[in-house]
């Protein structure tokens, strides 16, 4: 399963995920790779991982058609362009996908965690990022990453909860987009087409789910600066939770860790118990989040939230 395409792991998190407070005055970002990179199941009970997979364009798709019996994967593209398929059959849902930009990276969520474990089986290697940090390897041309299925990796593909499946087709739709509440429906979400809910408290949240709770909460917040005569939006979730930014500039404290300001790309993870503050420094700030369960950050605001028809919140 050989590809020049990265997967990358960006990480500021906090060193446990023990809901035990931390010892103040620790550093919340994390300058030495831990033995065991997050968030991964190692970190989040079990119950998701997070994976960026960073590349170009290429030919082929990054893994043969195939199905999960144990995992859900969600799939959000940061940047680039990603060609996906889906296909529900009578058991099981087919997935597979394609970089067809330049410079694409995209974000998968396996839940529950654990299934991230196959990179470490068919990884080439450490990819090298202490000196300049390019996103991915510059080839001229990917080599095919699929090779025949050999029974023998048939079995060993099963172990790992991946199962190949014959490649069929999944039409894309316009207009708006639904989030279905069968956990087994594979589904498309367009940029700015999904459900939007607008908070109001201590500024705006545009809040986009792009997963239900029958699916493990997750989607993205766009939020406006924090003004003067606002307080900083505060949060104590009863599950594990992560954020990868987006855009802008979010200011986080988590209880008993120096504030920091986090920027496009930087990941934080949060157990569950741990209070921790936020808010945004500049316009149009954005992130994506997953919850571990559904009672989530999104489930707490969309309860002061009304239902909005724009990906941007109001002038004033």
């Amino acid at each position: 399963m050989k590809t020049a395409q990265v997967l990358s792991w960006m990480l500021a998190a906090i060193a446990t995920a023990s809901a035990k407070h931390p010892k103040y005055n620790e550093s919340i970002v994390v300058n030495v790779a831990p033995d065991f990179l997050r968030p991964t199941a190692n970190s989040s009970d079990g119950t998701f991982s997070l994976v960026q997979h960073n590349g170009k364009d290429s030919g082929w798709t990054s893994a043969r058609p195939h199905t999960h019996r144990l995992t859900h994967e969600h799939f959000y593209c940061a940047r680039g362009r990603v060609e996906l398929w889906g296909q529900k059959n009578a058991t099981n849902a087919t997935d597979e996908a394609r970089l067809t930009d330049p410079d694409t990276q995209l974000t998968h969520i396996f839940h529950p965690g654990g299934f991230e474990y196959l990179f470490d089986v068919f990884s080439l290697g450490e990819f090298e990022t202490s000196a300049i940090s390019s996103p991915y390897i510059v080839i001229p041309a990917d080599a095919q990453p699929s090779g025949p299925l050999t029974p023998e990796l048939d079995v060993l593909f099963a172990g790992l909860d991946l199962y190949a499946a014959p490649e069929e087709a999944l039409k894309w739709h316009n207009g708006a987009n639904t989030l279905p509440n069968d956990p087994t429906e594979p589904y498309f979400v367009a940029k700015d087409y999904g459900p939007k809910y607008l908070n109001s408290d201590n500024g705006y949240k545009v809040i986009r789910p792009l997963a239900t709770p029958e699916q493990a909460t997750g989607g993205t917040i766009i939020m406006s600066p924090k003004l003067p005569n606002q307080s900083s939006s505060n949060a104590t979730l009863p599950h594990h939770f992560a954020l990868q930014m987006e855009d802008g500039q979010l200011v986080l404290s988590v209880n008993g860790y120096d504030s920091v300001s986090l920027l496009q790309g930087d990941v934080t993870f949060i157990p569950s118990g741990i209070p921790f503050t936020y808010h945004s420094t500049v316009p149009f700030t954005k992130f994506m989040y997953m919850n571990a369960r559904a009672e989530g950050l999104d489930n707490q605001l969309l309860k002061k939230s009304v239902n909005w028809d724009f990906p941007a919140y109001p002038n004033a």
